[in-house]
């Protein structure tokens, strides 16, 4: 093998871990200059040199004979070069990673033969990475899971598919030197607790990020992707710099590492912000074409239109009694929210009411008073809460707001109490046993997540679940629902926050509804729904209570979904570290609160 002018003493050296696998081929030295030591340039090593040193000259004024170095720029440029085909969709994609990577292995000074082979080896570096994301986005990983991944799949294709790695110390082909170069460098323990810590810190951060932004992050078509880039960049340049300082002999420091990571993970975030790009431009929706859906709904029917679209808006007997009882205000819950009661008939019944004189206040009377009405109009044989606006004095002022009916009890505490009658325990295996083992209240389950679902509402533990006579089921707390349709990943339901502070009970069940097929009784109601509101007049009957017509389309979207699919969406990877934080915060506050388990030893309600 080829010892460029100088006799050295070889041993293993591990690959580069990031993007630029060049410095990690070059064999460790011993009492030798390393500055003598110069890797042969690959094509895109050239080319990118090329580039660098064309806009030097043209961007600083260099010539010839001032030209300076320009290795960092060179280096993150490469890196950019290659990361950016990793991201981009469709063939595109693929066939532009096969070439970029190959290219960055086939060296000019080569023979023809030895060409072909380094090409098709980092061809296949490339094609292992992309691979690699493709696999991690079909489990719904989340971005930090798939950055990880990536990573540790560059560090090991860096070293198994290096031509180099596999010739013994005499350039003689040699199956074990490839084998034991391979396994130490996967398994390099240092450079897997490095793995491990960041990975933590990013999975933890992301997930953080995107429960603060209610799932708009993980939703979002290019923000995930960046964030996976960022990751890959973060634990790949970590391991680089790690495997540089151990191969140049100098002591461990961690500045340095977390430099070189950082400066990956910044340029990966931006490569991956490119194929980003490509993705938001390929699943934005068309804004116009959801203002002509309204303006068509707006001019007469053709045609007859049904009666629960017709009378989508209107106040049925249940909103009328609300509306019209004398109200008494008992007592405050919070600032915006009291109980109260009406008479009606001569019977006192229990309501709240709530406060709805900001924008945020009015957005959730909207919500609320649009799921009665879609629950109303599906009609999937759950229970459901009337609302009505109304206008109260309160310490001599008028104030608006909203009556809401009041019955049931929280899911979470009756679903604990079923198991604690049935089997003496109210663990949530417990609970979850009895879900699986009664046909009646899994239907329930799954329609009240179709309607929450329907409506995209974004905290859904479940104690926004009630469970009220007969296992009859119903939703409340509609805070963060109907979010505008921006982007076609905006028509497919998700499940949401299912794990909070106070609940960790959903976050379990939905494991046995997960991708599953739904009964034909709700695959018929959605398809009914469609048929009949998917239309322009069923478009403008939608929009009656204060919607806009891209929150409209969204909720359109999802009941497509629901009815093209026949089964519930498949649920994301769950965060380990967001719900160990949650459950450490939930064991905290359990039984400081009046909502953790507060009756479960009480008989259940049938």
């Amino acid at each position: 093998m080829e010892s460029y002018g100088f006799k050295i003493e070889k041993t293993y050296s591990a690959p580069a871990a990031n993007l630029d696998g060049g410095d990690y081929l070059l064999p460790a030295v011993k009492s030798v200059d390393k500055e003598k030591i110069s890797r042969p340039q690959s094509y895109l090593d050239r080319t990118v040199e090329d580039l660098t040193s064309t806009a030097a000259k043209l961007a600083l004024g260099e010539d010839d004979k001032t030209s300076r170095s320009h290795d960092e720029v060179e280096k993150y440029s490469k890196m950019f070069i290659k990361a950016v085909p990793l991201f981009l969709g469709r063939r595109v994609g693929l066939a532009s990673t096969v070439g970029v990577w190959g290219a960055d292995e086939a060296k000019p000074q080569d023979s023809l033969g030895l060409q072909v082979q380094d090409f098709t080896l980092g061809a296949a570096k490339g094609a292992a990475l992309k691979g690699t994301m493709h696999l991690m986005g079909s489990i719904n990983s989340s971005p930090a899971t798939k950055g990880m991944a990536m990573g540790i799949t560059d560090r090991t294709s860096q070293t198994a598919l290096t031509r180099e790695n596999w010739l013994d110390g005499n350039g003689d082909a040699s199956m074990t030197a490839g084998v034991n170069a391979t396994l130490r460098t996967a398994f390099d323990p240092r450079a897997m607790a490095m793995d491990a810590a960041l990975f933590g810190a990013s999975e933890f951060t992301i997930g953080k990020l995107n429960y603060v932004t209610k799932g708009a992050l993980y939703r979002h078509p290019a923000l995930p992707m960046m964030a996976t880039g960022g990751v890959f960049g973060l634990g790949s340049g970590a391991s680089e710099e790690l495997f540089r300082q151990r191969r140049d002999g100098e002591d461990f420091d961690m500045s340095k590492i977390m430099y070189r990571a950082s400066m990956a993970a910044s340029v990966n975030a931006l490569a991956a912000g490119v194929g980003g790009l490509d993705r938001v431009a390929r699943m934005r929706i068309d804004p116009e074409a959801q203002a002509n859906a309204l303006k068509i709904g707006a001019e007469k029917p053709s045609g007859p239109v049904p009666e629960r679209v017709a009378r989508f808006n209107e106040l049925d007997a249940r909103q009328l009694e609300l509306k019209n009882s004398p109200l008494t205000i008992k007592e405050p819950l919070n600032e915006v929210a009291y109980r109260a009661e009406i008479v009606s008939n001569g019977q006192v019944k229990p309501v709240l009411f709530r406060l709805a004189e900001t924008p945020e206040m009015k957005a959730r009377f909207n919500n609320e008073l649009f799921d009665y009405q879609l629950h109303r109009s599906l009609a999937p044989g759950t229970e459901s809460r009337a609302v009505a606006p109304v206008e109260v004095v309160i310490n001599g002022q008028k104030r608006q707001g909203y009556l809401q009916e009041l019955s049931g009890r929280s899911f979470e505490e009756g679903l604990r109490a079923e198991a604690n009658f049935a089997f003496g325990l109210s663990s949530d295996r417990a609970a979850a046993r009895v879900l699986r083992n009664d046909p009646f209240l899994r239907s329930q389950y799954e329609k009240v997540w179709i309607e929450r679902m329907l409506m995209a509402e974004w905290d859904n533990h479940s104690h926004n679940l009630l469970l009220g006579r007969g296992n009859r089921m119903s939703n409340i707390d509609f805070a963060d629902a109907l979010p505008s349709a921006r982007y076609t990943s905006d028509y497919t339901p998700y499940w949401g926050k299912t794990a909070s502070r106070v609940s960790l009970l959903n976050d379990r069940l939905i494991s046995q509804f997960s991708g599953k097929p739904i009964s034909a009784e709700s695959h018929d109601m959605v398809k009914s729904f469609v048929r009949d509101f998917d239309t322009p007049a069923g478009r403008l009957a939608l929009t009656g209570a204060g919607h806009s017509g891209s929150q409209i389309d969204g909720l359109l979207g999802r009941a497509r979904w629901f009815s093209e699919k026949g089964a519930m969406p498949e649920r994301d990877m769950p965060n380990v570290f967001v719900q160990a934080s949650l459950r450490a915060l939930y064991l905290l506050r359990k039984g400081q609160s009046l909502r953790f388990e507060s009756g479960v030893n009480e008989k259940p309600a049938h």
